[in-house]
């Protein structure tokens, strides 16, 4: 397998695959809060039981078309929708934020040398493309981390929409169990978003380093 399948193998497992296994597991708790109030436990074993391989076969593709929905709603709602129209949180985004002074100015000096233009924000595919072509290892690098904010991300996104599904099943069933899964939804939200902000500078971190080594 080339290098291009290997990081596309990775990408599908974290930044498809998961996501939506985890939209399946939070759907089927959805669903049976519902139904009933649930208990994790039941949950876990009503699950086991569907252990053939045809069901787990069905659940992972499922679960993979799934994720590729979720990954394209994440990105238009978190990348475009909250951190394009925040400047606060677009700017600690930008490539002079997650590097030393020195180093931007270098850097822009190098992107200018190669590029015969100053670089701009907007430029950032052309940069990559660069580090990718010229070097492959560290792009690697880079491309391990963009899998991991690319799951983050997604687990975010769908974590909220998991504790809001469950704030109205809490209005229908007044359980104080369903808390527990608000909460839980809203922790794991805040906590995964944490995480596709600090590995996304990782990765620019990463690209730029691409452009001066």
């Amino acid at each position: 397998m080339d290098k291009l399948g290997i990081k596309a193998t990775l990408y599908d497992f974290f930044g498809y695959l998961v996501p939506g296994l985890v939209f399946l597991l939070y759907a089927y708790v959805f669903y049976q809060n519902i139904c009933k109030e649930l208990n994790f436990i039941v949950a876990l074993q009503s699950l086991a039981k569907y252990n053939k391989a045809v069901y787990s076969i069905l659940v992972v593709l499922i679960g993979y078309c799934l994720g590729h929905i979720i990954s394209s709603v994440s990105s238009f709602v978190i990348e475009k929708s909250i951190f394009g129209n925040i400047e606060f949180l677009k700017s600690k985004l930008e490539l002079k934020e997650v590097v030393s002074l020195d180093l931007y100015n270098s850097f822009q000096g190098e992107y200018k040398r190669y590029f015969n233009v100053d670089y701009n924000s907007k430029d950032i595919r052309t940069l990559i493309c660069y580090v990718e072509k010229n070097n492959p290892e560290i792009y690697s690098t880079a491309f391990v981390f963009l899998a991991i904010y690319g799951m983050a991300r997604n687990l975010s996104m769908i974590s909220f929409m998991f504790s809001i599904a469950e704030i109205g099943c809490f209005i229908y069933l007044n359980s104080k169990l369903i808390w527990i899964y608000i909460l839980c939804g809203l922790g794991f939200g805040l906590v995964f978003f944490y995480e596709y902000f600090r590995f996304r500078k990782y990765f620019l971190q990463q690209i730029f380093n691409g452009m001066l080594i």
